[in-house]
């Protein structure tokens, strides 16, 4: 599947409530997917979501963000990469790498201002000094993931 200039924006109503949803779950294997030049954003969940039986994913030049969940969300896919792609503002993480998540390449990416939910119920702007960004996670289950020349957030200090 190619999906290509696309824009998954103000999803909200059936759960998850992502602005893309990959979960094929036991109804078998998805694989050979590829998201380019897309937008998803002000979703009432996650921007993409990526479950297990999912593989050889490829999400390159993609904007995620203003999502009320993950700019990201993998649960236990194999073989992602996530390539010059903006995860910005979103209200959890930038992305989480969770589950028995594998396989997975986050390259010359902007992944910063995230973590949103807490400054939002806090009435605080994501800008201000002294936070800890939550632009990446990654699970302790989760193996082989490689990251470089990825753009964070900087460290913000008092």
């Amino acid at each position: 599947m190619y999906v290509v200039n696309s824009t998954f924006t103000g999803s909200n109503g059936t759960a998850p409530q992502a602005g893309i949803d990959i979960e094929p779950m036991t109804q078998g294997t998805t694989q050979h997917i590829r998201l380019e030049n897309t937008m998803l954003a002000n979703n009432a969940g996650n921007g993409l979501e990526i479950h297990d039986y999912v593989s050889d994913l490829t999400v390159n030049k993609v904007t995620s963000e203003n999502n009320k969940g993950y700019g990201v969300f993998a649960n236990s896919p194999n073989g992602v990469a996530i390539t010059n792609s903006t995860l910005t503002e979103n209200y959890l993480f930038g992305v989480d790498i969770g589950g028995v998540t594998s396989n997975v390449q986050l390259v010359g990416n902007t992944i910063n201002y995230n973590g949103a939910a807490w400054f939002v119920a806090h009435n605080v702007s994501v800008f201000t000094s002294g936070w800890v960004p939550r632009d990446i996670t990654i699970s302790s289950t989760a193996t082989n993931v490689t990251q470089f020349n990825n753009i964070v957030s900087p460290l913000r200090t008092k």
